[in-house]
């Protein structure tokens, strides 16, 4: 009875079939005290249905909701309980979030060290192969004779960049071009990732199933 504020039992009301009942007087009024034996689903629409039937006009004994605007004392302990799990569940995203933001952080430093030699590789290259103009593919419609550098400005930055530190400076801030980076490096990572678990599971053998012979 704690739920319903003000709710004082008066005496119990006699031959009751299958619910308990105690005539109760309230701070609205005098009302009816059932402890019901249904389910709590059962219950709950039981009083869900009484409800619908008062706000279409309907005489029915309206419930009283609970100090916290609930119909039934099993609706206030769910209603608890979710906050619990709920609250529970934060608790472990906050934890995820602590361990994993100093190893985002770490990957974008990383990847703002290889970003800061990419300008001087390709200039080697450029320099190397006597070279004027370089496009990307997406902006060309047609090159008789294209010659590919990737190949060679990756193999000059690894020459650049042998190792990277991920020992985050004191105070140090990525600069948003730098985050957008890390953030396509990662698209492009999950991408290989699905691209090889669906060559996997199309070169893995297809399940048979023996059939008895005759």
């Amino acid at each position: 009875m704690a739920a319903w504020s003000g709710v004082v039992l008066e005496s119990p009301v006699p031959d009751g079939h299958r619910n308990e009942v105690w005539a109760a007087r309230s701070p609205d009024g005098r009302c009816a005290v059932r402890r019901s034996r249904r389910s709590s689903a059962s219950l709950q629409w039981e009083l869900e249905l009484i409800e619908h039937l008062d706000r279409a006009g309907f005489l029915v004994p309206v419930p009283v909701r609970t100090s916290d605007g609930q119909l039934s004392q099993e609706e206030q302990t769910a209603a608890q309980a979710n906050t619990a799990l709920v609250q529970q569940i934060q608790g472990i995203e906050t934890q995820i979030s602590t361990v994993q933001e100093p190893m985002t952080l770490a990957g974008i430093y990383a990847v703002e060290q290889v970003a800061q030699q990419l300008n001087a590789a390709v200039q080697q290259v450029v320099q190397a192969n006597n070279v004027q103009l370089i496009l990307s593919p997406g902006a060309t419609l047609y090159v008789a004779d294209p010659v590919e550098l990737t190949d060679d400005i990756l193999a000059r930055l690894n020459a650049n960049v042998t190792t990277v530190s991920t020992a985050v400076p004191q105070g140090w801030q990525p600069q948003q071009s730098t985050v957008q980076l890390f953030q396509q490096v990662q698209d492009i990572r999950r991408a290989i990732a699905q691209q090889q678990a669906a060559a996997a599971a199309q070169q893995q053998p297809a399940a048979t199933t023996p059939v008895q012979g005759r």
